[in-house]
């Protein structure tokens, strides 16, 4: 599995303990990302939606979330460098239902924004 992969593991796991009322203790491979200036938690006044917030730790601080694609990438004809797709189901559990989404992404010298 990779970085990310167990990366998301943990932070699911995360979730799932504050979702219960427990304290969550981070896994090793997540401590990694505890170090950093911001934190993500979950919205627990939603009860209709699990809501990741991302916030920085310092008071008075703005927040920016960035999307790259890694070094050396190439153009997918397609998604570009760098997207994000919001959509209505899980297309990975249902990769043959109908997937209507909101698209923003990064092409050779332009944005895409669309679905």
């Amino acid at each position: 599995m990779s970085k990310l992969g167990i990366a998301l593991t943990a932070l699911n796991g995360l979730f799932f303990a504050g979702s219960l009322g427990l304290s969550p203790i981070a896994p090793p491979a997540f401590a990694q990302f505890l170090a950093t200036s911001f934190n993500i938690s979950q919205r627990n006044d939603v009860s209709f939606a699990s809501i990741a917030v991302a916030r920085p730790n310092e008071p008075g601080k703005n927040m920016a979330f960035d999307i790259v694609p890694g070094e050396g990438a190439i153009s997918n004809s397609d998604s570009g460098y760098a997207w994000q797709d919001i959509s209505n189901i899980d297309p990975i559990r249902h990769p043959g239902s109908p997937n209507f989404c909101a698209r923003s992404g990064m092409k050779d010298g332009w944005a895409e924004f669309g679905s």
